[in-house]
């Protein structure tokens, strides 16, 4: 029982983050992929399940241990290990299914590093719950007639609600190319279709929030213009660059739209 009390903390202290042996070693191992952060975020998860299964033997031993019943001491003695071995088998593979239920209908992105190389991929969700995972969007800048088109985030948004963004802005889906993703979230934001857009910049946004690996377009078009769904755009207007920069610096703007017109959108109106 002692050695069994002993076994289960040392195994619950080899695992803990902070200091995981385990996890040091698993990330030598390249065949894990554990360059991909979404693999290490789901095995950071498995590590906690395993501490607490650890820990949970830790507290059988220890009530043998405290406890003058033959019984109780005989049990725990013979199925401790039996009871812990089968029953973390039973929270992953639970685990898993509620996982893949969850994420079945969900659209995935790709996972990149600051190189712009895929490393993996996860479900959308999960790279704007503060995991600042770098993943691959598009921006689209429409010009006519020296004017910028911008459009106005719903206030229901919850990454900068009611501020004035980019024409066009989504996420690259797995396994898809930029330019069709920039056209299909131009069709379905703006309802603009069968243009041809230049590309200008491609660099790394991040903010408290997200972490993103920009792909910055240009385009020129006189529409029509016909946002598809409110949810997602409330209004489309074309500015000057007179009107842009009165209002720059006054939070009309979203930061990462600030810094596309300041660095090298602005220069291209007259």
């Amino acid at each position: 029982l002692t050695m069994g009390l002993a076994s289960s903390l040392f195994i619950a202290i080899l695992l803990f983050p902070k200091f995981s042996f385990t996890q040091k070693m698993m990330q030598r191992l390249p065949l894990l992929g554990l360059d991909n952060p979404y693999k290490n975020y789901l095995i950071r998860r498995c590590q906690r399940r395993m501490i607490a299964w650890a820990l949970f033997a830790a507290l059988l031993y220890t009530i043998a241990l405290l406890s003058d019943e033959t019984k109780i001491n005989q049990w725990v003695s013979n199925y401790t290990i039996w009871t812990v071995i089968s029953g973390y088998i039973a929270t992953e593979l639970i685990v898993n299914r509620i996982t893949n239920i969850k994420y079945r209908k969900t659209e995935w992105v790709p996972l990149m590093n600051d190189d712009g190389k895929m490393i993996g991929w996860a479900p959308r969700p999960l790279v704007h719950n503060g995991s600042l995972w770098l993943h691959p969007v598009v921006h689209l800048h429409v010009f006519n007639n020296d004017k910028l088109l911008l459009q106005l985030r719903p206030k229901s948004k919850k990454i900068q609600p009611g501020k004035w963004d980019t024409a066009v802005g989504g996420h690259i889906a797995l396994n898809e190319k930029i330019e069709t993703a920039l056209q299909r979230e131009a069709w379905e934001e703006i309802g603009l279709r069968a243009f041809e857009a230049k590309l200008i910049k491609q660099y790394v946004w991040k903010s408290p929030v997200e972490h993103e690996y920009v792909f910055s377009f240009t385009t020129y078009s006189k529409g029509p213009f016909n946002p598809k769904n409110v949810d997602e755009v409330e209004e489309l207007k074309f500015w000057s660059k007179v009107e842009i920069q009165d209002n720059l610096g006054k939070g009309v703007f979203t930061p990462n739209l600030e810094h596309e017109l300041r660095e090298w959108i602005l220069p291209l109106l007259k």
